[in-house]
């Protein structure tokens, strides 16, 4: 898969640019200035540049210069971008050794047309018609078999293996645990998707788990139909009635922060966290207390409080918040 450098000072246009290259299977790397590029080239030497010639400090025709005159990059393939147009502009690019030169505004098609048609005359352009997979950051090259993330090429396993297709692990392991094993695992780490784990009725299977918590809230509260729930906690004052009160609290900012980067697997680990705390705080303090009637009802409370958390951090993930089981 061809690497692509984009040297472009204009953010808006280098992300465009690169979310275009993407979308064809090729890995793009973007950068503002010389100074980043020639960081990079130290360590991946590109298949293409495409250079724009006004960058702040140094511009692109210094660094064309550059490029041509020695080093690894000598007989790599650029592409000028500017919004220059004059006859003598593209002359002076062309001699200094561009192989090609778009000018602004340019139309992405014509770019993308241009990258492989100098591609094709070093060998390195993706073949035509192949079938590319995409979804989000994520593409599948299903020829090549190459997975990239956000234009990084992402190493696959060799092993031999039994494939197994999504709906007969839907099939085998319930759609919910599919689901949350799936998303539990942020997009840059390995999956190991155990499926005797999925099935398993315990606390090791992380789905049950939630997913008990959860049917434990609701009958707890089918028990004491009769107690009205207190409107304050004064009297919720135990190390782990304080702890799951504190969890409740991050509920909001997790939401906001998954959100913002798209890291669901953090909701995962919160409802993993908040099960936990509501386990610890069922097993050291007796909710339904006959005795205590204020105490139960600040208790009861905090419970049901624990179970609309627990129910929407589920719907988050796509998880159903069973009230039995």
């Amino acid at each position: 898969m061809p690497l692509i450098y984009c040297v472009e000072d204009d953010e808006s246009i280098r992300e465009l640019v690169s979310y275009a290259m993407r979308g064809q299977g090729y890995k793009v790397e973007g950068f503002g200035d010389s100074g980043e590029f020639y960081e990079a080239v130290q360590k991946d030497v590109p298949d293409l540049i495409l250079l724009d010639i006004m960058l702040p400090g140094e511009d692109g025709l210094s660094i064309l210069k550059k490029i041509r005159s020695a080093g690894p990059l000598q007989n790599v393939p650029v592409i000028m971008m500017t919004a220059k147009t004059t006859e003598f502009d593209i002359v002076q690019g062309l001699d200094l050794g561009a192989d090609d030169y778009v000018t602004k505004p340019f139309g992405i098609m014509e770019l993308l047309s241009r990258i492989r048609s100098v591609l094709r005359r070093t060998k390195k352009a993706p073949e035509a018609g192949r079938k590319l997979l995409t979804y989000s950051k994520i593409s599948v090259d299903q020829e090549q078999h190459i997975v990239t993330v956000d234009g990084k090429e992402v190493k696959m396993s060799k092993r031999l293996g039994n494939a197994t297709t999504i709906n007969e692990l839907c099939d085998s392991v319930g759609v919910d645990a599919a689901r949350y094993f799936f998303v539990q695992r942020a997009l840059d780490s390995h999956l190991d998707f155990d499926i005797e784990l999925a099935k398993r009725q315990s606390n090791d299977n992380p789905v049950y788990y939630a997913q008990y918590a959860h049917a434990r809230m609701c009958s707890i509260q089918k028990q004491a139909k009769d107690i009205e729930l207190a409107d304050s906690f004064e009297d919720l004052t135990d190390e782990k009635e304080i702890e799951l009160m504190k969890t409740l609290q991050e509920f909001n900012k997790v939401i906001i922060e998954s959100a913002k980067t798209r890291q669901v697997h953090k909701v995962c680990h919160y409802i993993q966290t908040l099960a936990s705390k509501f386990h610890s705080f069922y097993n050291a303090c007796k909710v339904i207390d006959r005795d205590n009637m204020k105490l139960s009802s600040q208790r009861l409370a905090l419970v049901k409080a624990t179970q609309i958390v627990l129910a929407n951090a589920l719907e988050t993930v796509g998880v159903e918040a069973v009230e039995s089981m």
